[in-house]
């Protein structure tokens, strides 16, 4: 009996040394039905109580902590979370910067503190930006959203001094984002740069979660996220097989990728997808450029609107190929628009050109080799832009104007 009293104290002793001398902190504990994700891999808890966007992150649903480390641009001393939320109407992302100096000074927002938040979701990790790819800046202190191509309806944003730095919140409308019906499991393409400048001027460094420097040319190196339970509890889904898209189609807008070299691309928006299509306005990009965004001008589609007409615009297709090359790629994207079904008149729809410099010679290119298709064409053959005042006056006349400066 005395023997196995002692042994008890002996174990109670044990016990107490290594309570005493064991870190705790240092233990990860996992919370029932928690799922361990991979590198690269985010989850969104979903909601059913809309976030207030006052960049406060103090909402009982919110777990700022996946961490923020990836130096790509010279080291930062800075500290970096963020964490993400979903329901029927809007994606949220959460993030804690720490920061010892704020500085808020310079044109271009990612040369002060702030945060790029990334999207690519079609979730296909390619060589460039598509339809489905967007990205976006905040920065501390400033009250404006910055997106790549301008998209940036009801998107909503605040951000907040705290002891430690700035905390951003901000809500992204799914339908902002080109998503119909956001569902539990879905997958997409997803990333969260933090920029630091510390003493005015240019960035000094950037930390990324998962990608690199070139975010913002392409989404391949993008890390993803998924939908997940009221619980957090969803196993992540398989990451979707990839394969090089070819066409798009989403609400009013197409957009086809040349597969050859999948930098000449070319968008079209139309005024509906139930009415038929009676001509087209394109755009031609300048230079090797990107002019994709065009055809999204909302005084451009006004006016477009009003004759039933569509508005092309491109990037990457340089004015001098059109004949052997160019052209053809033009045609063939709306053919592809076209067999799609949505608008099968679009194999045969008349157009008007304009563009300038490269674009110029596009245009130019184009009456010539499908003349019986181009009706007017306002053409400016050296650099710079035509002023969109002009554009919309040569449009009224639909004729074939040539400008020479």
């Amino acid at each position: 009996m005395k023997n196995t009293i002692r042994l008890i104290i002996l174990q109670v002793l044990i016990i107490a040394f290594l309570v005493a001398t064991i870190d705790f902190s240092m233990i990860s504990v996992q919370p029932v039905g928690a799922v361990t994700l991979s590198a690269g891999l985010a989850s969104a808890k979903k909601i059913t109580t809309p976030i207030n966007i006052d960049g406060v992150l103090n909402e009982k649903n919110w777990s700022v902590k996946t961490a923020i480390t990836n130096d790509v641009y010279s080291a930062s001393n800075n500290k970096a979370y963020f964490g993400l939320l979903w329901d029927s109407k809007n994606l949220y992302v959460g993030i804690k910067v720490t920061d010892s100096k704020l500085i808020s000074d310079s044109a271009d927002i990612k040369d002060d503190d702030s945060v790029q938040v990334f999207f690519d979701m079609n979730n296909n990790h390619f060589i460039h930006y598509d339809l489905f790819d967007s990205y976006f800046k905040v920065g501390y202190g400033n009250k404006k959203v910055w997106e790549k191509y301008n998209k940036t309806t009801g998107v909503k944003q605040a951000t907040k001094i705290t002891s430690t730095g700035y905390s951003v919140e901000i809500a992204f409308p799914w339908s902002t984002l080109l998503v119909e019906k956001p569902t539990e499991g879905r997958m997409f393409g997803f990333d969260v740069e933090v920029a630091d400048d510390d003493n005015g001027g240019a960035i000094d460094s950037q930390l990324m979660w998962y990608g690199g420097a070139d975010n913002d040319m392409f989404t391949q190196n993008f890390g993803d996220f998924y939908l997940n339970d009221t619980k957090n509890s969803q196993k992540p889904p398989k990451h979707p097989k990839m394969s090089e898209p070819t066409v798009y189609h989403f609400k009013n807008y197409y957009e086809y990728v040349y597969p050859d070299d999948p930098t000449r691309i070319v968008r079209l928006w139309i005024p509906s997808v139930t009415s038929v299509v009676k001509g087209l306005i394109i755009l031609g990009n300048g230079g090797n450029g990107d002019w994709r965004y065009e055809s999204s001008h909302k005084e451009l589609q006004i006016f477009a609107k009003k004759f039933g007409y569509g508005v092309v615009s491109h990037a990457g297709i340089i004015g001098s190929n059109t004949y052997n090359e160019n052209g053809a790629i033009i045609l063939n994207a709306l053919k592809s628009f076209a067999k799609l079904g949505k608008n099968p008149e679009l194999v045969n729809v008349p157009f008007i050109y304009s563009g300038s410099s490269s674009g110029g010679a596009s245009s130019y290119g184009m009456m010539n080799l499908v003349p019986s298709r181009v009706i007017g064409i306002t053409s400016n053959v050296t650099a710079g832009f035509i002023r969109r005042h002009q554009l919309m006056q040569h449009l009224k006349f639909l004729q074939c104007l040539l400008l020479v400066n």
